[in-house]
């Protein structure tokens, strides 16, 4: 006795590939979802930090200002002592234009 091969239908063909589909659809529908969830937790995160770094950098400003460095100095008993050479100099423009716009920076220099 042979075995006869089953025939599938048309429908049955179009019911297996739509269900095939369906199952990929689903499954892909689900990693976006998940994409998204851990998208959200990085984008707390990042705010959270985004907030303790300006934090941070409000802390170093204050602590770096000018008044809060002489108080600091001045509590651990530190003299400052100003170099006996001090003075300002003005800032010329050089004497060659087209050098200027080769760098771009202004030069100043010590007496």
């Amino acid at each position: 006795m042979k075995r006869r091969k089953k025939k599938i239908s048309k429908w049955g063909f179009y019911l297996w590939i739509c269900g095939f589909f369906l199952c990929i659809y689903v499954l892909l529908f689900c990693e976006l979802i998940a994409i998204g969830y851990s998208m959200y937790k990085l984008k707390q995160e990042y705010e959270e930090l985004n907030i303790v770094n300006k934090n941070y950098k409000a802390e170093y400003l204050k602590l770096t200002s000018p008044d809060k460095l002489l108080e600091m100095v001045n509590s651990h008993g530190i003299k400052l002592v100003y170099p006996k050479r001090w003075c300002y100099l003005p800032v010329e423009k050089p004497e060659n234009p087209e050098r200027e716009r080769i760098n771009g920076r202004a030069e100043a220099t010590t007496e």
